[in-house]
């Protein structure tokens, strides 16, 4: 059963910090979505990410997102594997979930998502839209809730799948 979870405001500071743990302690991989050729490897502040890089691949679609013009535009999805070094990584590139934003002060990629080993989402956002989701397993919930609630996240429970 995956529950659907909407974060319903900005997350920075130590609650983005938290969720990436989160995120990560049921992830094997995170993704950034380049559609603007900001993402370069070896460009600050990717640097710090490059050794956990494993694929960069152009695709037309990933979660939340469908690009529109498929027949002339694509965008570049790089995928980074989950260890301890790399999460601490990714919190020194940005310090909120909406930083990740071709739109922000210092220019990032979009659309930081966690997956499971088996490829379901574990976190997705469409950070130009300001839209974030969890989608947890049942046994996740509990744990999801204890810690939203000690760090102060606002969430709503938008739909139950079995």
């Amino acid at each position: 059963m995956i529950r659907i979870v909407n974060l319903t405001s900005d997350v920075t500071g130590a609650a983005y910090y938290g969720l990436l743990d989160f995120a990560a302690a049921r992830s094997s991989e995170f993704y950034v979505i380049d559609q603007f050729g900001i993402a370069e490897v070896g460009r600050p502040p990717f640097v710090t990410l490059d050794p956990f890089l494993f694929v960069q691949e152009n695709v037309v679609e990933w979660p939340g997102t469908r690009l529109l013009d498929v027949d002339s535009r694509t965008a570049l999805k790089s995928r980074y594997t989950v260890t301890p070094q790399s999460i601490d990584a990714l919190k020194r590139v940005a310090s909120g979930l909406y930083a990740w934003s071709a739109h922000a002060e210092i220019p990032l990629p979009e659309d930081l998502g966690f997956l499971r080993a088996n490829g379901s989402l574990v976190l997705g956002t469409t950070t130009h839209e300001y839209d974030a989701w969890l989608e947890l397993l049942k046994e996740e919930l509990g744990v999801f809730e204890s810690f939203a609630k000690r760090v102060g996240l606002r969430y709503s429970l938008q739909r139950v799948e079995t």
